[in-house]
């Protein structure tokens, strides 16, 4: 005759039996091994992602150089040029 019985735990594991406790640390051991499993393929993903993404702003970074660089004779030339002001003289008239 087949017994089946249903376990629940309570949490304190000295009241289970030594054969209980057993099957109870291999399922924590098990989990664990496969949640870091999982943490590591996680992680691995997340590298590439990350390698990428370096890659891009370095790129960002280099071609905005050029069109930002202050001491660029043509943006200094633009920003001195009496023309571009709002107001000239003493006051607006």
């Amino acid at each position: 005759m087949e017994q089946n019985q249903q376990f629940t735990c309570t949490g304190d594991c000295l009241k289970c039996s030594i054969a209980q406790r057993n099957y109870c640390s291999c399922q924590h051991a098990y989990n664990t091994m496969r949640m870091l499993q999982s943490m590591q393929e996680s992680i691995t993903n997340m590298s590439g992602n990350v390698e990428e993404l370096k890659m891009k702003v370095n790129a960002i970074q280099d071609s905005e150089a050029s069109i930002f660089d202050p001491t660029s004779e043509t943006l200094v030339a633009t920003q001195m040029s009496p023309a571009n002001t709002a107001q000239e003289g003493d006051g607006v008239i």
